[in-house]
């Protein structure tokens, strides 16, 4: 299952919470794009790979601070959409979910209306070197290609050369079919070395800087953002996507949408009582606390 970045996730609850400014609202559509955008992948990826020996690891981070070799002082880090081990190769995807039509070329690409839109193989050559590196002391190695994939299939992109690594919605397919191929190697030892350097979370993260109680109050739907109405005692409700939600569920959404946004932030039946608008008392919370039911 792919998660959504945790910027995303600040956002998506800010976005409900608070009034977004121009840039936040930008970089909400171009996160949640993108997102979409490896989605798709993964389901069209997913169909070629399900009866196969392959490998999917999505959203593979590493830090160059361990690569014994790269010699960028405190090292940065390193995230690919999807690493495939397919026909004991590696295949690695950087996913693009861009609407406007692009011009391609050899330096910097360009949209139609001439502005300069910077090469996005500067972005895939760094993946492939560093994951490289990172391989070189791997028990098994394995030959690398790493490619971009513009997955939407209403995006052109012009001039776009036959022997590049650039895969479009159009030929994707195509790609897949002719190197989608069952590992007949013991790949656990290379499994592992992969897995031992991979880091749970981004240097990138950070928590919001916005007082708690600055924050809009109330229960929301995570499909619509819509507030949910109270059906019943232990039950709400969306008007506008028919989904139910539990009294219990909505509480942990809560409790997680506080540790999403700050986790300095003390969590408190109080506190949750309060976000939730008073929908949810207090005394429930900690009842369902004591139960082992809920935690905080």
């Amino acid at each position: 299952m792919r998660i959504k970045s945790l910027k995303l996730q600040q956002l998506e609850i800010l976005n409900v919470r608070t009034k977004l400014g121009d840039e936040e609202n930008r970089e909400l559509k171009y996160l949640s794009a993108g997102f979409q955008g490896e989605i798709d992948f993964d389901n069209i990826l997913e169909s070629f790979i399900h009866d196969k020996n392959c490998i999917h690891i999505k959203d593979y981070r590493f830090n160059t601070r361990l690569n014994l070799h790269s010699f960028r002082e405190g090292g940065s880090e390193v995230q690919i959409d999807s690493l495939l081990i397919s026909g004991n190769r590696i295949y690695t995807f950087e996913i693009k979910n861009y609407s406007r039509d692009l011009i391609f070329g050899a330096d910097d690409w360009h949209y139609l209306n001439h502005d300069v839109f910077k090469s996005p193989m500067t972005q895939v050559s760094r993946q492939n070197h560093e994951l490289k590196l990172l391989l070189q002391k791997a028990p098994r190695n394995a030959e690398i290609f790493s490619s971009i994939v513009f997955i939407n299939p209403n995006q052109t992109i012009y001039n776009l050369p036959h022997d590049k690594n650039i895969l479009v919605r159009s030929n994707l397919k195509k790609f897949l079919t002719h190197h989608v191929q069952s590992n007949t190697f013991d790949l656990q030892p290379l499994m592992h070395h992969l897995e031992r350097h991979q880091t749970a979370a981004s240097i990138y993260d950070s928590k919001v800087r916005i007082d708690f109680d600055s924050l809009k109050p109330g229960v929301y739907c995570q499909d619509c953002s819509q507030p949910l109405i109270r059906s019943s005692q232990y039950h709400y409700s969306c008007v506008t996507c028919r989904n139910s939600v539990d009294t219990l569920s909505a509480a942990r959404r809560l409790t997680e949408e506080m540790k999403i946004l700050n986790p300095d932030w003390p969590v408190t039946a109080h506190l949750i009582s309060h976000l939730s608008g008073g929908q949810i008392s207090a005394s429930y919370l900690r009842k369902m606390r004591r139960s082992g039911q809920l935690q905080f």
